[in-house]
């Protein structure tokens, strides 16, 4: 029976042969609209935001209001609230921890 040291070298060189054996594979990146895509498609709205052109300036919109942004966090992560009571509740023992330690030691 092979020793140990014999066996995992031949189970490194299994792996180096897989390795070897598979072809490298080139990756693909998009890599999104470029500036002239983006100028390209301002300039046609523009155009047609000239066709359409009413004499009245548009009323500007309304901004979206923070507390849509803070449901769509937690819905991402909806064990933060346990964890931040969690969180609150260790260092109020620590602060405690520590005005207690310093009223003691204090003396």
């Amino acid at each position: 029976m092979p020793n140990k040291g014999h066996r995992a070298a031949s189970r490194q060189a299994q792996l180096q042969k897989r390795r070897r054996r598979g072809a490298a594979r080139t990756q693909v990146f998009d890599a999104g609209p470029s500036e002239d895509d983006a100028a390209a498609r301002r300039a046609v709205l523009d155009e047609e935001a000239a066709d359409t052109a009413d004499p009245r300036p548009a009323a500007p919109q309304p901004r979206p209001l923070a507390r849509h942004a803070a449901a769509a966090s937690t819905a991402a992560y909806p064990s933060i609230r346990p964890e931040l009571t969690r969180i609150g509740v260790l260092t109020i023992m620590i602060v405690l921890i520590l005005a207690v330690l310093a009223v003691f030691l204090g003396r």
